[in-house]
């Protein structure tokens, strides 16, 4: 739990200061490939640290300024209500920062040393 709300804290921070969409990806990537312990804490950490990341700004924008922008997107994407279009965001994010996160571990386990006992001597 600790872990993902770090890297949620990382997003929002990195997108605040340099707004690029592929923090969403990235963070969860190099974090991950320090911090996790299993692959399933690293899809978790990943995905709702993504998730949240780009959730909340989102609903703080919903409840302000941007409702009705958001109304018409959705409209646009066919769907029903503008609040439909936070879910979708959310699991778009979501999803690439659990792919982020699950590579990242991935990745440091390939690069581990694993010693061979074919040849000791």
């Amino acid at each position: 739990m600790k872990k993902m709300i770090i890297c949620t804290i990382l997003i929002i921070v990195l997108q605040w200061v340099i707004p690029l969409w592929w923090w969403v990806l990235a963070v969860p990537l190099v974090f991950c490939y320090f911090s996790a312990d299993s692959n399933r804490q690293a899809l978790f950490t990943g995905f709702l640290g993504a998730g949240l990341a780009r959730f909340v700004p989102a609903l703080m924008l919903w409840f302000g300024p941007a409702r009705i922008i958001s109304g018409r997107v959705a409209v646009m994407m066919q769907l029903d209500h503008g609040w439909q279009l936070l879910g979708v965001s959310f699991l778009i994010a979501a999803f690439a920062g659990g792919l982020g996160g699950s590579t990242g571990f991935m990745i440091n386990n390939f690069f581990k040393t694993k010693k061979s006992y074919i040849y000791s001597a």
